[in-house]
């Protein structure tokens, strides 16, 4: 199970500053969500800091007002040299990310450490992060260790996932699974609803002490999912989706899928498009499809990418549309997509859609062909067995037509053509090569 060093919550704070200790609370005291740009210029400029640290949201943001970094942390500094600790924990953000000022991770360092030794739990996390990672402070794992241990002994789920990750990681402790799951467990218990979640994915697997049972863990991610948690409203869709400890229902997997990808769950949002697509626990609406995949494309999943320029190609539940499905082709292939890498390097060398290119083409198609891609490898065969696109080079095709030869008859072919022409010391090169590829990628 992947826990990354700095905890979700804590990076979110580095820029949202959402305070849990009694002094936090009371600093960030009124929402000022309701009120004007104008109304908060007016009571920052009085000195007032909660609407000095709410405007500087507005200008990190743009949020009714054009964006402006440098501001947002000059209205930061002001709250926090008067004490106001979410100030002081957004400023430290903004100088360890050097937004809106020069990148200063020593003088973040200062900042939140500033909040953290005044109670600020949400700082002490990010201190505990900082201390693990180097992050403008000398790298002391004890140190990270001991200020997360604060927060979790005075009852702070937060602390606790804290301590849980290190215990999975052995930052400052020695690693154990048991602890991990100890103080997950205790999170949960206290209402984390991503603690739940969590808990619930070690119970899918065992480990860390606990028996494996798919029904317990299905439990957690419903109490997680109904507690607000993306991650457990997508688990127990899947769950309800396949069966899994408990009864299927197509109907309550797409009902939490649609809940998980409306707060922007990127594998949901990819998932809900094929609900969508198939008629599956929804009604058949291909264009909802094609809308939700179009999120998920455009925050990164790739799979949704080539969904995408797929579509623009064919016209499919879209107008046809070249441009935009080359551009999608791209993102895709970028993105890791081997078929997508495929039909990009076709595109290149056959200059479909943009200039050809056949350098760029080769490197897209081979990129395909060494992710175990028989159609591309059986393409890199053609491209290298005659003068066509002037790369021709025997030991090259007799190498990529032999590792599609197994699953690809006209490869099979084509390596019987080639034999008569290419020279036996090509040949050895080449099965050698094939020998290697296998070797390194079986």
């Amino acid at each position: 199970m992947k826990i990354q060093l700095l905890t979700a919550a804590a990076m979110l704070l580095l820029f949202t500053g959402c305070a849990t200790s009694d002094d936090a609370k009371s600093s960030a005291g009124k929402n000022h969500d309701n009120v004007s740009v104008e109304k908060l210029q007016m009571q920052a400029a009085r000195g007032n800091t909660d609407a000095q640290v709410a405007l500087a949201d507005r200008f990190r943001t743009g949020t009714g007002v054009e964006k402006d970094e440098t501001k947002s942390f000059e209205w930061l500094e002001k709250a926090a040299q008067q004490g106001h600790l979410e100030a002081m924990v957004k400023l430290g953000g903004h100088l360890t990310k050097g937004v809106g000022v020069e990148k200063n991770e020593p003088k973040g360092f200062e900042w939140t450490e500033k909040a953290a030794n005044k109670g600020n739990d949400f700082a002490m996390i990010i201190i505990s992060d900082y201390y693990a990672a180097g992050t403008g402070v000398k790298k002391d794992e004890a140190k990270a260790f001991d200020w997360a241990e604060k927060v979790a002994n005075s009852g702070k789920a937060i602390g606790m996932m804290q301590l849980a990750k290190f215990y999975s990681k052995g930052v400052g402790v020695e690693r154990s699974p048991v602890r991990t799951v100890q103080w997950i467990r205790k999170a949960a218990n206290m209402g984390d609803a991503t603690a739940m979640n969590q808990l619930g994915r070690f119970y899918t697997t065992g480990g860390g002490g606990l028996e494996k049972s798919v029904l317990v863990a299905r439990q957690w991610f419903r109490k997680s999912a109904e507690n607000g948690e993306r991650n457990g409203m997508f688990n127990l869709a899947k769950m309800n989706q396949d069966g899994i400890g408990g009864e299927k229902s197509i109907e309550e997997a797409a009902k939490w899928m649609t809940q998980a990808a409306e707060l922007d769950h990127v594998e949901a949002q990819h998932q809900l498009g094929h609900l969508y697509e198939n008629g599956t626990g929804v009604e058949k609406d291909i264009t909802k499809a094609i809308e939700w995949w179009l999120k998920a494309a455009e925050k990164g999943e790739t799979s949704s990418q080539a969904h995408m320029a797929n579509r623009y190609d064919s016209g499919e539940g879209v107008d046809k549309d070249e441009a935009k499905a080359l551009y999608w082709t791209k993102k895709a292939a970028e993105g890791g997509d081997p078929f997508m890498q495929q039909v990009l390097g076709i595109n290149y060398l056959d200059g479909k859609g943009l200039d050809q290119d056949v350098d760029k083409g080769v490197a897209w198609l081979k990129k395909a062909a060494v992710r175990g891609r028989t159609d591309a490898q059986y393409q890199m065969g053609n491209v290298h067995a005659t003068d066509h696109y002037g790369v021709k080079n025997l030991e090259q095709a007799y190498f990529w037509f032999s590792l599609a030869k197994d699953k690809n008859v006209k490869a099979k072919n084509a390596l019987s053509h080639i034999s008569v022409e290419i020279k036996p010391d090509e040949m050895l090169r080449a099965l050698e090569m094939v020998s290697e590829f296998k070797e390194k990628n079986k």
